[in-house]
């Protein structure tokens, strides 16, 4: 077990070796999880990590913002349209999509 294994010990060697591109530069295990994974300004609670897509909508009649589809949301085939999206209003959309951004960002990472 090398210096870095050492900062993950108690851990079996398979978790290990998948750990291991995750860690960052303090060889901290927690430094490979998310810091945030729930998105919530007082009005709107999102968990970031069930979201599949987002949707950005512009469309007349309806209010502009994002459409949030999770694993939850449910296709209406009558009304040709996600039945049950989470919808963040467009006051709030760049703010949301900087931390979905963020989050996105942990979770995968930048391969150098």
């Amino acid at each position: 077990m090398d210096s870095n294994d050492k900062a993950i010990t108690g851990l079996c060697q398979e978790c290990i070796d998948k750990l291991k591109p995750l860690i960052g530069k303090g060889n901290n295990p927690m430094d490979a999880i998310p810091c945030e994974t729930i998105y919530s300004n007082g009005e709107i609670v999102v968990p970031l990590a069930d979201i599949q897509h987002i949707e950005k909508k512009t469309c007349e009649g309806q209010p502009n913002g994002l459409w949030l589809i999770t694993k939850n949301t449910h296709w209406d085939m009558d009304a040709d349209m996600w039945s049950n999206p989470i919808y963040i209003p467009q006051k709030y959309a760049d703010a949301f999509m900087g931390v979905w951004c963020h989050f996105r960002y942990e979770v995968d990472g930048i391969k150098e």
